[in-house]
């Protein structure tokens, strides 16, 4: 943690607008991306839970949000939103609010969150399964039809958390990975499915190029998961990748 912030629980009607501050300095204006503080308050109501990063001088950097689910007949934890402010990412928050939400779900007794993630982002791969150790289990197409503006469409990867699971192993890339230029979709015991390594610009500098990338990862992928295949990590360096593994 940077010098100086810290990390609580958030409540009452300041915190809840500086969230909303913070969600329109990182998507935008766009009211159906946002989640506003009547909805939040709601949440916590509701048994949710909504920490945030606060520097010294208590303003807002970021924040992690989500609410109480069922999955498989079990108590689980949704995790909805995690949002940091553009000036204040690469600091580690991102990290930090994921463990104040783990410790603070085991006191609750739950023992997994999930959430869904843009599969395209290379950071948030990174976070979710090399540092949390969170699995992703699910592919979704579309998961939010057109709400969610300028990338290419929603198609999503749905993680699952174990909250007491060790530390994840460290992959080695994979000998075979699938490009944008792929023709074929290779059977192999380990096999890699690319990523850019900065979609976000893509797609905001090349919105077609943006969309081949879509289609090309949501083909692999939907093969791989339907065909036993299992995500065993990503590869973070160039090209950055999925391994995924036959199933055993």
């Amino acid at each position: 943690m940077p010098p100086g912030v810290t990390i609580r629980g958030l409540a009452g009607w300041g915190d809840l607008a500086a969230c909303l501050d913070v969600q329109r300095a990182v998507w935008g204006d766009d009211p159906r991306e946002l989640v506003p503080p009547i909805v939040l308050e709601a949440t916590l109501c509701a048994g949710g839970l909504l920490g945030g990063a606060c520097d010294s001088g208590g303003r807002l950097l970021g924040f992690v949000y989500g609410m109480p689910a069922l999955r498989r007949g079990r108590p689980a934890h949704w995790s909805h939103l995690l949002a940091v402010r553009p000036e204040a990412r690469r600091m580690g928050l991102g990290l930090a609010l994921k463990l104040w939400q783990r410790d603070r779900l085991r006191e609750q007794g739950i023992d997994r969150a999930y959430w869904s993630y843009d599969p395209l982002l290379a950071g948030n791969a990174h976070l979710n399964l090399n540092q949390l150790g969170a699995r992703a289990v699910e592919y979704v197409e579309d998961m939010y039809g057109d709400e969610i503006q300028g990338t290419a469409g929603s198609d999503r990867l749905i993680a699952e958390w174990a909250l007491d699971a060790p530390a994840p192993p460290v992959v080695a890339p994979a000998p075979v990975v699938v490009g944008l230029e792929a023709e074929g979709l290779p059977e192999s015991a380990v096999v890699g499915v690319a990523i850019p390594g900065d979609f976000s610009r893509l797609a905001g500098s090349d919105p077609a190029l943006a969309r081949r990338w879509r289609e090309a990862t949501r083909r692999a992928l939907t093969h791989y998961l339907g065909a036993g295949y299992r995500v065993a990590g990503f590869w973070r360096d160039d090209p950055p990748h999925y391994v995924l593994e036959a199933g055993r």
